[in-house]
């Protein structure tokens, strides 16, 4: 697991493992989304490389056994940790970050999708002031009909993700989390081709 050191005790980044899931089978895509090209870098590594600008205490990304994507998390200073059953739900992923968040004496896990080009170092900067104001509850995105990630998950918490089970990742132990409200734009997930042919031809779309 990659550490950042940098930054001041007050900074809310420097408290957190940010932890980035990758390991999903793309079943809806038909082929290995996270891979597929987008304004120049694969879908996978945008959040990555929004996130290598911030002092985060460690980043992790948490892929699927031989992910050819791994590298490109490595070159943005991400540790690279393998799910063994990613055909078993995010719970595992999650199991796996939220020991590594742990072990590294963070007191809140910061969760981001892979799949989810458009998270900005806005939001994410914007999350972490929210949750560093009272750093025992966690909190959790909203946006229309979305409640998800990123989200963050106060230390108290993480020993429970190692009992998670399936596909339903910590909705139960997010439930009554505090919100932060975002801009649909930038929760769009990549899902289906479809996803990802109108985020392609959106004129919009910043450069990587």
């Amino acid at each position: 697991m990659a550490a950042n050191q940098s930054g001041s005790r007050d900074n809310p980044f420097h408290a957190l493992t940010l932890a980035i899931l990758a390991a999903g089978r793309s079943t809806r895509f038909g082929a290995n989304k996270l891979e597929q090209p987008l304004a120049g870098l694969p879908v996978g590594l945008h959040v990555a490389q929004t996130a290598a600008g911030l002092p985060f205490r460690h980043r992790v990304a948490v892929c699927a056994p031989g992910a050819s994507i791994g590298g490109g998390f490595e070159r943005f200073g991400f540790g690279v940790q393998f799910n063994p059953n990613p055909q078993e739900g995010i719970s595992g992923s999650l199991a796996i970050a939220g020991r590594l968040a742990q072990r590294g004496g963070s007191d809140g896990l910061l969760i981001c999708l892979a799949d989810m080009p458009l998270v900005d170092a806005a939001l994410l900067r914007s999350l972490a002031e929210c949750w560093a104001t009272d750093p025992s509850k966690p909190i959790v995105t909203v946006g229309t009909n979305y409640r998800g990630p990123p989200t963050i998950l106060a230390a108290a918490l993480l020993p429970k993700l190692a009992t998670l089970t399936g596909d339903r990742g910590a909705r139960d132990l997010l439930a009554t989390a505090r919100t932060l409200s975002a801009p649909d734009a930038k929760l769009i997930d990549i899902d289906r081709p479809d996803d990802l042919a109108k985020l392609i031809a959106d004129s919009e779309l910043p450069p990587r």
